[in-house]
Order: C-alpha cells, then structure tokens, then sequence
C-alpha cells in the first residue's frame, strides 16, 4: 500500500495568518497554481482513488487534481480539519492574547507544546477526539486499500497527525510536523512496515519545545 498526502493550496486566511478549522477561506491565486504544480507531479504514481475533506479549500484543491490526473474521489468527514471553536478566525496573535494557555507567543509563533496539546476552547475538539477520528480513518484505508495508491489532500494538521500515526511519533511530537502546501509526502506500508519513501519540505519538524512523555 503507499499513501500520498498533499495539503491543500494557500488560502487567504493562510497568508493573514488566521485559525481556520472548520470555517473556511477561499485560495489564492498561489494556492491554485500550487495545486496546478502538484496535480502535474501525481501523474507518475498511478493513483487508485483520493480522499478528502469536504471543506472547500480541500474540496477545491481535491476536484483540480482529481480532474487532472483522471482518478475517483472520495470526501470522508473523518478528514475534516481539527474543530477550533472559538477562536476560528482569529489572527494567531489574538489568540495569544486573550488565550495566553494556547501554547502561542507574542508574535503568533506556536513556542509551547505542552500547552497547545492540552489547550481545548470553547466549541473546539480535543487532540485524543481528533486523534481518534483520523486513526479511525487509517484503519479503514489499511483494510480497504491494502494493494492499491491512495492520494490523501487534507488540511495540514490532519495530514501531520496522519503521517505521524504512521511513523509511529510521539502524540504531542506528530503535532509539529511541516507540510507546505504542494509539498508530496509519501509512504509505504508494506508487511506492517512503514516507510517514509518521500519528504518534499526542507524542514520536517517545527523547532519547538517539549517535554518527551514517559512511556
């Protein structure tokens, strides 16, 4: 089985620097040549079905690859980006601000990830609640898809979670994972062995602060 995940393209809310979550901002002109570029990079993989979110940054991003490399798609709401609550829409230095727990500094930088995995505000969903959804998802993939190449074009902490359940990563770690938007990562699974076959990012992990979890 090999699962490639591919964030969706730059949206306005990106480039202000805003929590999406569930809401949703529409791409940009960089967003939609991203996919363009991305679409045009699939074509070798041979790619048996896609899945994603039903959000429309995903759902477009999603529909522009799907018609160009002529493949089935599918949208799972299990896939749906992490549900926010309160604080979607808000710049990461508002957030800071009025919610000085959620991990963020002064300049919207996320510096504290102890505090941002613990951190649920009003209306938002938890990390073990996220955690639980998308494992559920990866379940599915392995005993539906066993054989075959699935494309995954999600929202950048599903796809960091996912790719990290599947390395095997520290709960809180996967969290600071990076994924660019029309960046291909891409792995293998094979004899219930998992291996990262492509990383396009520069940088695979966020520099950040942590405390390692006992086992």
């Amino acid at each position: 089985m090999r699962i490639l995940l591919v964030r969706h393209g730059e949206t306005e809310w990106n480039v202000a620097n805003r929590i999406q979550g569930r809401k949703d901002s529409p791409l940009t002109k960089k967003g939609r040549r991203q996919i363009l570029r991305v679409a045009n990079k699939l074509l070798k993989y041979n790619i048996d079905v896609i899945y994603t979110s039903s959000l429309g940054r995903t759902a477009e991003s999603a529909y522009g690859i799907a018609r160009k490399i002529k493949c089935p798609l599918q949208a799972d709401k299990r896939l749906l980006q992490k549900k926010w609550g309160v604080i979607e829409g808000m710049s990461k230095m508002e957030v800071f601000r009025r919610f000085p727990e959620s991990g963020y500094s002064s300049d919207g930088e996320l510096t504290n990830l102890d505090k941002r995995y613990n951190f649920v505000p009003a209306g938002g969903e938890s990390w073990p609640e996220f955690q639980k959804r998308l494992k559920s998802f990866i379940d599915y993939l392995k005993e539906e898809h066993s054989t075959e190449t699935v494309l995954i074009i999600v929202h950048r902490t599903v796809a960091s979670l996912i790719l990290g359940m599947l390395l095997g990563l520290d709960n809180r770690q996967m969290t600071t994972i990076l994924i660019k938007s029309g960046e291909i990562n891409c792995i293998d699974i094979q004899d219930g062995k998992t291996k990262l076959v492509l990383l396009e990012g520069k940088r695979f992990f966020k520099k950040i602060r942590y405390k390692k979890i006992k086992k």
